[in-house]
């Protein structure tokens, strides 16, 4: 007397395919995951009223070259800059925003 062989496991579901990227000209797109537990509410950044925070912007420039009487010119080579600065977080907003002082 022979046994049958155990039957193999079910193949697990294949994901759902991907849907195409969106056109540039459309936009970002957007999709809900999972929409979370109820009650639900908008998220908000909690800004604090006169909390204040540094920061460091670099710039860098260029220009394109120029034609001066018929002749072509070189580009001038523009120098970077640097932009040292705080932020100080105002009364909030009307609409859940909030404004800045530097």
């Amino acid at each position: 007397m022979t046994a049958d062989p155990p039957a193999a496991p079910p193949e697990p579901a294949a994901p759902p395919e991907p849907a195409a990227p969106p056109a540039a000209s459309e936009g970002l797109v957007m999709r809900v995951v999972d929409a979370g537990a109820e009650p639900r509410r908008e998220l908000r950044y909690a800004f604090v009223e006169g909390t204040k925070q540094a920061f460091t912007m670099h710039l860098s420039q260029a220009t394109e070259s120029m034609k001066l009487d018929g002749a072509d010119s070189p580009a001038p080579a523009v120098p970077g800059s640097r932009v040292d600065g705080s932020l100080t977080v105002g009364p909030p907003a009307p609409g859940g925003g909030v404004t800045f002082a530097m």
